[in-house]
C-alpha cells in the first residue's frame, strides 16, 4: 500500500468538500469513500461553536492505497457488507409499517369486526364484546432495581440515547461498566419507552436481557398474547402524545406512570382476539429483533476487516471468505 497525499485535490462546493485524486493517481470512488471513513478524519475538525474542517487540513490528510484492481475488490467486499445491512434495516422498517397498519385495521378501524354489533362507550363506538380499560391493564412498569459495579461488565447497557426515533429496535448497546447510577434491570421482550423528552418517540423491544436507567420506563406486558398489541399500543402516536401532554417539568419533561400514562383510556379487546393478532404479528416483531442480531453481526465484521483491508494486514481472498461465512448466516 503507498500514501496518498491530498495536496491540489479537493474543491469547496456549497454542501460539501468533494476530494478530486490526481490526474496520476487511481482510485476508486467507493475506496476513497472507505479509506475517509476510516481514516482520522476527527482529528482535522477545529472550532467549537461550528465544527469544520479546513481546505489546507485537508490538503495534508494522506490514505493509503494499492491498485485500481484490488481496491475495487476491497470496496466490493465492505460494500456487500454494508448493502446487507441497509437492507435489513429497510426490511425492519417495512415490517414496523406492516404491523402498524395491521393495529390501526383492527383496534383503530374496526375492520374485521364490522359484522359484530357496536356499543357506545367513553371512547366512542366500539365492539360489545370489548371493554375500556386503562392502559395499566395490559402492561406493568418494572421496577428491578440495579447497582453499578464490576459484576455488569458483560451486561449491555442500554440508556435512553441508544433507543432509536421512531423505531422499534434499539440502535445499540455500551458496557455494564459504563452504567453509573439509577439503574432498572429489564428482560428480553420486555417495552423501553423513553421516559425523558417523550416527543422524541423512543419505544423500543429489547432484543436481550440487560440494563437501562429510570429516564426509560421498563413495561412489560402482564400476559404473553399481549406482547404485540401491548408493543404497537405503547410505540402509537396517540400514546406519545399522551405522555408528551402529561409530562412534568418545562426544561427537560418527563412522563408520568403512575396516575398518569398507566390510566390512559384504551379499547381493550376480548383475549380470543389478541392472541389472533399476536399470532399473526409476532413473527413480524421476532424478525426485527432477527435482523437486529444480523446487523450487529454483519457490523462487527466491517469494523473488523475495514482498518486490516485498507491496511494491507488481511489478505483480499481471506476477507472474502468470512464475508461470505458471515452473509451465509445472515
Amino acid at each position: 500500500m503507498r500514501d496518498y497525499n491530498f495536496r491540489e485535490a479537493i474543491f469547496l462546493t456549497n454542501l460539501s468538500i468533494a476530494v478530486i485524486p490526481k490526474k496520476e493517481v487511481e482510485l476508486d470512488k467507493r475506496f476513497l469513500y472507505w479509506s475517509l471513513l476510516y481514516s482520522d478524519t476527527y482529528s482535522l475538525i477545529s472550532g467549537s461553536a461550528q465544527p469544520q474542517i479546513t481546505i489546507n487540513d485537508l490538503k495534508e490528510h494522506k490514505i493509503c492505497y494499492t491498485t485500481l484492481k484490488i481496491q475495487r475488490k476491497i470496496s466490493s467486499i465492505l460494500d456487500s457488507i454494508q448493502n446487507k445491512i441497509e437492507l435489513n434495516r429497510r426490511m425492519n422498517e417495512t415490517l414496523e409499517q406492516m404491523a402498524m397498519a395491521l393495529y390501526k385495521h383492527w383496534f383503530v378501524d374496526f375492520g374485521p369486526f364490522q359484522d359484530e354489533e357496536f356499543v357506545e362507550s367513553e371512547l366512542g363506538e366500539i365492539p360489545s364484546s370489548w371493554r375500556v380499560g386503562r392502559l395499566g391493564d395490559i402492561v406493568s412498569k418494572i421496577n428491578n432495581s440495579e447497582k453499578a459495579g464490576e459484576h455488569l461488565e458483560n451486561t449491555p447497557y442500554v440508556p435512553i440515547d441508544e433507543l432509536s426515533s421512531k423505531s422499534l429496535m434499539i440502535s445499540g448497546y455500551k458496557s455494564g461498566l459504563e452504567a453509573k447510577s439509577s439503574l432498572i434491570r429489564f428482560q428480553r421482550n420486555d417495552i423501553l419507552f423513553g421516559a425523558m423528552r417523550p416527543y422524541f418517540h423512543k419505544v423500543c423491544i429489547a432484543p436481550f436481557d440487560g440494563i437501562t436507567r429510570s429516564t426509560c420506563f421498563v413495561l412489560r406486558p402482564r400476559k404473553n398474547h399481549y406482547f404485540s398489541f401491548s408493543v404497537l399500543c405503547l410505540f402509537s402516536e396517540q400514546t406519545v402524545a399522551f405522555a408528551t401532554a402529561n409530562s412534568k417539568g418545562s426544561t427537560i419533561p418527563y412522563a408520568v406512570w403512575d396516575g398518569s400514562l398507566a390510566d390512559m383510556k384504551i379499547c381493550i379487546p376480548e383475549d380470543e382476539v389478541l392472541k389472533e393478532f399476536d399470532m399473526i404479528v409476532s413473527p413480524m416483531l421476532v424478525q426485527i429483533i432477527r435482523n437486529f442480531y444480523e446487523i450487529k453481526a454483519l457490523s462487527e465484521t466491517r469494523d473488523y476487516l475495514l482498518p486490516r483491508l485498507l491496511s494491507g494486514e488481511i489478505e483480499v481472498r481471506e476477507a472474502e471468505e468470512q464475508v461470505e461465512e458471515v452473509l451465509a448466516h445472515a
